[in-house]
């Protein structure tokens, strides 16, 4: 990328939006291979976004899988929304999983309330 004729190759620059924090973890995975569990999961959707614009498949991959097996009532909209952007059928198979194992829920939710 900074040995092309790309804006970045001419600058010598690379112009990234993401959090601080998140580059850090970026970079402690290109040069360790691991990110400190701690931070990654504040920083999970940023990473995952970085890996696939990057193409750094073995991150992306890493991002989708804990993204996957973490998905939450707090978060399961979320994760639908970066599946549907991201096109990642792993990510929308989890969403649906999530829904069908607790669909009812809503259900008896539902009913104790009419």
């Amino acid at each position: 990328m900074l040995s092309t004729d790309m804006k970045e190759g001419l600058e010598k620059k690379i112009r990234m939006d993401v959090e601080p924090q998140t580059v850090k973890l970026f970079l402690s995975y290109m040069y360790k291979g691991t990110v400190d569990a701690d931070d990654f999961n504040s920083c999970a959707f940023d990473l995952l976004q970085l890996g696939k614009m990057y193409e750094i498949d073995t991150l992306h991959t890493f991002c989708e899988n804990f993204i996957a097996s973490n998905v939450t009532s707090d978060s399961v909209a979320e994760v639908y929304k970066i599946a549907k952007l991201m096109e990642s059928k792993n990510l929308m198979d989890a969403c649906k999983a999530y829904f069908k194992r607790y669909a009812h829920v809503k259900k008896n939710v539902s009913s104790h309330y009419k």
